[in-house]
Parts: C-alpha cells; sequence; structure tokens
C-alpha cells in the first residue's frame, strides 16, 4: 500500500516530501522512488492491542511532533490511500485553514437507510482520519494535543464500540 501512495503522490508532486512512520523495519530499507522519500521508526513499547489499534492512537502524536519540530503545514494520507489528481487546490485549503477534513458522507442518505447509516457514523465519526491537513497555529496545537490526549485514553478495544477510532474523536 505504501509503495502504491509514493507512486500516485510522487506521479503528481515529484517534490513534496513523503513520510512513512511505522512500528515494522525492513531490510533491506524499503525502496524508494523519490529521495525525498523517508522511513522512520516508531516505538511501540510493549503493546498488547490490534496494531490498527496502535496507528490511531499514535497518529495526533505523530502529527504534532512533525507540526512543532519540522513544518508548518501536513497532510496526513493513510498508506492505503491513493491520489488521482493533483493535490493542489488542497494544498492550498491547508495552507490557508487550521484544520482541513474530509467527511464520510457528502450527499443526504436515503431516509430507509438512516438509522443503520446514523449509527455507524455515531460510531466512525463524521470526518475520515484518512486524510488531515494541518497548519501549525496555536489552536491546531491546541486541538491536536486534546486529540492525542483522546486517542491514548482510548486506543483500547472497546469491542466496536468505535470509541477506540482515532477518527470518532474529529
Amino acid at each position: 500500500m505504501v509503495r502504491l501512495l509514493e507512486e500516485s503522490l510522487h506521479k503528481f508532486h515529484p517534490n513534496h516530501k513523503l513520510i512513512l512512520f511505522s512500528k515494522d523495519s525492513w531490510s533491506p530499507p524499503l525502496p524508494s522512488l523519490s529521495p525525498v522519500f523517508q522511513v522512520r521508526q516508531l516505538s511501540s513499547g510493549h503493546w498488547a492491542f490490534p496494531l490498527r489499534m496502535f496507528y490511531s492512537r499514535v497518529k495526533p502524536s505523530v502529527l504534532v511532533f512533525l507540526l512543532t519540530q519540522e513544518f508548518d503545514h501536513l497532510i496526513y494520507l493513510d498508506p492505503d490511500m491513493f491520489v488521482i489528481s493533483s493535490l493542489d487546490e488542497v494544498i492550498s485549503l491547508v495552507v490557508n485553514h487550521g484544520l482541513t477534513l474530509t467527511p464520510h458522507n457528502l450527499k443526504p442518505k436515503e431516509e430507509s437507510s438512516l438509522p443503520r447509516f446514523d449509527k455507524e457514523i455515531l460510531k466512525v465519526g463524521i470526518f475520515s482520519a484518512g486524510f488531515v491537513g494541518i497548519s501549525k497555529s496555536t489552536e491546531t496545537l491546541a486541538f491536536l494535543n486534546w486529540w492525542k490526549a483522546r486517542s491514548n485514553q482510548r486506543a483500547i478495544d472497546f469491542s466496536g464500540s468505535g470509541l477506540e477510532f482515532d477518527q470518532r474523536w474529529l
């Protein structure tokens, strides 16, 4: 998945830096199309829960780290994303707003599907955490730190309640 994300991003934005944070390590290192691709190792210590919960838990921490240490603007993409056109419009939105999110749904649902749909949306959240655009500001950092605390508190298996997902809190 990471290879496809890198290839699709590189096609439209060959000079944009792509950073992969991963609990896994590769030997030899993951080959890259671009010199602006980086792999950084995440330490999880002892983690007894499913790996997807680790990545949900760590996402806000990684964003805070990158925003305070290296960048003024960031776009987070899940590794299962595939870029199909230029992100210039999206980048402009991210640069001009503290937080840029994408909703799970763009159109109203049919009345007959509302109870099931509403229940699922309330579980997973209105916005997708597979794409998060952020720009450095006091408000953004405050939100990311709140999200980080909430994700850390809830990053355990609640048996499908939805509370274990980082995007629930968006």
